[in-house]
């Protein structure tokens, strides 16, 4: 697990109760089994399950595995998906993705700070 899912799991979503992680996959055998702020880091192969009613995912994987990825999330019944790679990837019609680029959003807040101060 890279250190961005780590943060995900280790952070979770403390400032809302009603968000919470409750399942994590990796495909390094060194990952899987351990348990992370109570979540058990399982198998991402073969297709796993998903807890009754997870509809939801982020991912933190890298651009090369993320089509992949999404449509493996989809097949599992997935159809809201947050996406921490850049790489553009089609859906079905009723899947919902949205993508965070941090190397974009940390340009622009550097770009932003510098023109403030100039």
């Amino acid at each position: 697990m890279g250190p961005l899912g780590q943060a995900l799991l280790e952070n979770g979503f403390r400032r809302n109760p009603n968000l919470q992680i409750v399942a994590a996959f990796d495909v390094d055998p060194k990952v899987i089994g351990r348990s992370i702020n109570r979540v058990k880091v399982r198998a991402f192969q073969p297709m796993p399950t998903l807890p009754e009613g997870v509809h939801s995912a982020i991912i933190a994987v890298p651009s090369a595995a993320t089509e992949a990825v999404v449509k493996q999330l989809e097949a599992m019944g997935v159809d809201t998906i947050l996406s921490f790679a850049p790489q553009i990837v089609n859906v079905k019609p009723t899947t919902t993705i949205r993508y965070v680029d941090l190397t974009s959003e940390v340009q622009t807040l550097l770009f932003t700070a510098r023109w403030r101060h100039h």
